[in-house]
């Protein structure tokens, strides 16, 4: 975790498992890399389905058959960074009217108190340590809302600036 002023706190094991990701979304349809019969099997989730039914079923029926990096990375095998943070009018509100007991998180961040560049730095600072330590490129460093879309939208958007 990375607090306003910089400190960095390890709050989990780099050796153990956590729960920090959620449900991956499909990287190939994400970037447009599926080919037909994937494309089709993945649209064929949507029809008629709520985005946790998608993400359930993308997730737990397709993506498993791919080995990182042509998927997203799951809980076991990535490490989260987690910013201090301000965020104003964050909401519960339902996915669709039909399904009201569905919500997501919608948030607008303040930017009167933007990240400090002391966190940006620190954050700069940690990647580079991991990338090292675990011999990572720029493209297996994800920000969250890239890889699991039903999470908070825009949170930590554009903390951590790719060379």
């Amino acid at each position: 975790m990375i607090d306003t002023d910089g400190t960095i706190y390890q709050c989990a094991s780099l050796y153990k498992y956590t729960q920090h990701i959620g449900k991956i979304g499909s990287k190939c349809y994400d970037n447009d890399t599926c080919d037909e019969s994937y494309t089709k099997k993945i649209l064929g989730y949507y029809q008629g389905k709520i985005p946790k039914q998608i993400h359930d079923n993308v997730r737990k029926e397709e993506e498993k058959n791919f080995a990182y990096p042509n998927r997203y990375p799951i809980n076991n095998e990535s490490i989260g960074i987690e910013v201090v943070g301000k965020a104003t009018d964050l909401r519960k509100l339902p996915i669709d009217n039909k399904y009201p007991q569905i919500t997501f998180y919608a948030a607008t961040w303040d930017t009167s108190e933007q990240t400090d560049q002391t966190q940006k730095d620190s954050i700069k600072n940690l990647v580079e340590i991991l990338k090292t330590e675990y011999n990572l490129t720029e493209n297996d460093i994800y920000e969250h809302d890239d890889i699991s879309p039903q999470k908070t939208r825009g949170e930590a958007k554009d903390l951590y600036e790719k060379e």
